[in-house]
């Protein structure tokens, strides 16, 4: 599924709070979740593969009834709204695209309102995941247009990026191998840093991993780092800025 995270001016010290109760780190980190990670249905997100109710508000049980990318983006925005006023990192990891494949119109396959019989959706695959790649887009649109109304846009690192290579029902047009595989195909995708006034509009192909996302957030936000704690990945800054690794 794609991913997306939001940087705005200086991560707050307590990413790495040291001898504090988790509850207070987590109440930090933690806006919306599904505890599970094995919900990853679109109108019946809130129901895990176990049909156990699973979304969350931090520790809080919640009930909203909401197509997945919708609620997200709601929630995006009203965190961005929110805490304009001071720094935040915003983590968003939408589930599109992610099986099942189903668009906001779609039938519900699990939980107390599953659909049954003639209320099932007839629509075919394709359909579906174009509608799931439509709410996406729409989705992105929504979440950067609140930092420009906001008036944060020139002040926070948007990287949009994936987990995995594509589903059975895209392609990674060159390379070999999709989702699960061990060639490029399964683990190599694209990664979209916008951040205007800073990143000037270019294509690099330099190779990098999720893992140098962290230490780049640290230095580009002057964030300290406690005593003794080291990366597992590299700072890439100065790709970002001048599209080379120093």
């Amino acid at each position: 599924f794609s991913v997306m995270i939001l940087v705005h001016n200086k991560i707050i010290d307590t990413v790495f709070a040291q001898n504090q109760p988790k509850k207070q780190v987590l109440s930090f980190f933690i806006l919306c979740n599904l505890l599970t990670g094995n919900s990853l249905h679109f109108w019946d997100r809130l129901y895990d593969r176990m049909t156990k109710y699973d979304w969350w508000h931090g520790r809080e049980e919640v009930e909203e009834d909401v197509y997945l990318t919708h609620l997200l983006t709601k929630h995006s925005v009203r965190f961005i709204e929110e805490n304009k006023d001071k720094p935040f990192c915003l983590f968003i990891t939408h589930g599109a695209f992610h099986s099942p494949v189903q668009g906001p119109t779609d039938s519900i396959t699990r939980g107390p309102k599953k659909a049954k019989g003639k209320e099932k959706s007839t629509r075919s695959d394709k359909e579906k995941y174009t509608d799931m790649l439509v709410e996406l887009d729409r989705s992105v649109g929504a979440v950067v247009q609140a930092l420009k109304d906001n008036g944060l846009d020139e002040n926070t690192l948007v990287l949009f990026t994936s987990d995995n290579g594509p589903m059975k029902l895209s392609t990674a047009v060159v390379l070999r191998g999709k989702k699960g595989s061990i060639y490029e195909g399964g683990h190599r995708v694209p990664t979209v840093a916008w951040w205007p006034g800073k990143i000037k509009p270019s294509v690099c192909d330099t190779t990098a991993i999720g893992i140098d996302i962290m230490p780049t957030v640290f230095s580009l936000t002057k964030t300290s780092i406690p005593d003794g704690y080291i990366f597992d990945g590299v700072d890439l800054t100065s790709l970002l800025l001048e599209n080379k690794l120093k």
